[in-house]
């Protein structure tokens, strides 16, 4: 993780608290996946288990970091989104809590990673209330928000946040040069993945580039009529291409040529914010945990990429 620079002030962060003996029983990451908001995660929680932390890192050498290490630090729990919904569930973070209520084995305190929080569902979140109400001592729970969806403000207000800076278009080609990736940065399907460093280095590894030209020609066919949405759809069932990037794309798109427009001195669609509300409502239903037709909302989707090239030639 140190070859992320953009976290850097994170760690230097909860290093000062700890060595303050200010530590928060509650943190909150607003980092995304994507930025290295997991690793970050995971890192701290090192860290906040290890018997001689340096700097903020974990030492990597006393009995605590090589538990951690193999997985099986018996005062380290970690919870992920689950099942078909993607999300946290309630049986999970009751057996936190519980973990919690009891006294650290061979740490000075017991540490949750909590990872994609947002993904928390109502009753969830009620069950993890008392806990952040009235935490147990020796207790620290990291919270990672993807952002997607507002965490309740029950939850929200009894966390500290903990700035995590987002990586500068500069960090992000020289990080993934050191992968040994060279690229202009001008790349459009970089816009597809937001410019997060640790998703273009895995779309590239997965040789994903055929799907993504797949996908622009698609593009090409339903912007100029060519293609009915249905059949665009369908056409891309096997693709690499999640729906969420191809939302991302279109946005970025949109933003793009509207820019361009305006620059020019050209005059904006009266209708463009209601297209744009419609995109807005259609990221929303792709949160996880909230049940959706997927195939239905992609044929809005494509709908509505027909419509804005429309409107771009009246």
């Amino acid at each position: 993780m140190k070859d992320m620079p953009w976290l850097q002030p994170s760690i230097d962060r909860l290093n000062r608290l700890l060595q303050g003996g200010r530590l928060p029983h509650a943190m909150l990451l607003n980092a995304r996946l994507g930025n290295g908001a997991e690793l970050l995660g995971m890192e701290m929680a090192a860290s906040l288990l290890c018997e001689s932390p340096q700097m903020g890192y974990a030492c990597s050498h006393c009995k605590g970091c090589q538990l951690f290490k193999a997985g099986s630090h018996p005062d380290f729990v970690r919870l992920d989104p689950e099942g078909a919904a993607r999300s946290i569930r309630i049986d999970a973070v009751r057996e936190m809590v519980q973990r919690f209520a009891t006294t650290p084995q061979i740490s000075q305190r017991k540490v949750a990673l909590m990872v994609r929080a947002d993904t928390l569902n109502h009753n969830a979140a009620n069950a993890l209330l008392k806990t952040l109400e009235e935490p147990p001592g020796n207790s620290v729970l990291l919270l990672q928000n993807e952002g997607q969806r507002p965490l309740l403000p029950t939850v929200r207000s009894r966390c500290q946040p903990l700035p995590v800076n987002p990586p500068t278009r500069e960090q992000v080609m020289e990080w993934l040069k050191a992968q040994g990736f060279e690229l202009s940065g001008e790349e459009t399907w970089l816009h597809m993945l937001r410019h997060e460093p640790l998703r273009i280095a895995a779309f590239l590894r997965e040789n994903q580039m055929d799907d993504w030209q797949r996908f622009q020609a698609v593009m090409q066919g339903v912007g100029s009529g060519q293609l009915n949405p249905v059949v665009a759809v369908k056409s891309l069932e096997k693709s690499a291409i999640e729906l969420d990037d191809q939302l991302n794309w279109i946005e970025a798109a949109i933003h793009h040529s509207n820019s361009e427009r305006a620059i020019a001195g050209g005059v904006l669609s009266q209708r463009l914010p209601e297209l744009q509300h419609q995109l807005q409502q259609i990221r929303r239903e792709l949160t996880p945990g909230i049940s959706t037709n997927r195939v239905l909302l992609q044929e809005h989707l494509f709908t509505l990429w027909h419509q804005f090239h429309r409107l771009q030639a009246n």
